[in-house]
């Protein structure tokens, strides 16, 4: 099982300085659909969530699948993985790449995804400070 460095809804987040009212969570509250977000490290560790947290589980093994397909995508030459959206029978999934940190929507079936793909550039740029400091920790455990 993965271990969770963190679990907060609203969104808040102790590792950096990022309040509850937040651009992320200001950007999220304006997009109409998203059942689950949740803001995983490489390996899947959940760093941020917000919404159903029954479907958590499958959201997060999602996401670290993308983490692993945007890694190999950018081995083949063809640039790096910006976001992916996959539409099940029941939800879309969106994952938007904030390396080294992956943002992932579940999304309720029938809505709109274009605002929240929209979107995408704003979150990704919202959650700079997370970025930034998972970033300095996968570095220091490196140099461990």
């Amino acid at each position: 099982g993965r271990r969770r460095l963190a679990h907060h809804t609203p969104l808040l987040n102790t590792y950096t300085s990022m309040p509850a009212d937040s651009s992320f969570d200001q950007l999220l509250g304006r997009l109409e659909g998203v059942k689950t977000v949740l803001v995983c490290d490489p390996e899947g560790a959940i760093l941020l969530c917000a919404g159903d947290a029954s479907c958590e589980p499958r959201l997060q093994r999602l996401s670290a699948t993308y983490s692993q397909t945007a890694d190999h995508t950018s081995k083949l030459g063809l640039g790096k993985s910006r976001h992916m959206t996959a539409f099940c029978d029941d939800c879309a999934v969106v994952h938007a790449s904030c390396s080294p940190i992956v943002l992932s929507l579940l999304v309720h079936a029938g809505a709109d995804v274009a605002p929240i793909l929209d979107a995408l550039p704003e979150l990704v740029e919202s959650l700079a400070p997370l970025q930034q400091a998972v970033e300095r920790l996968l570095s220091q455990n490196s140099r461990d």
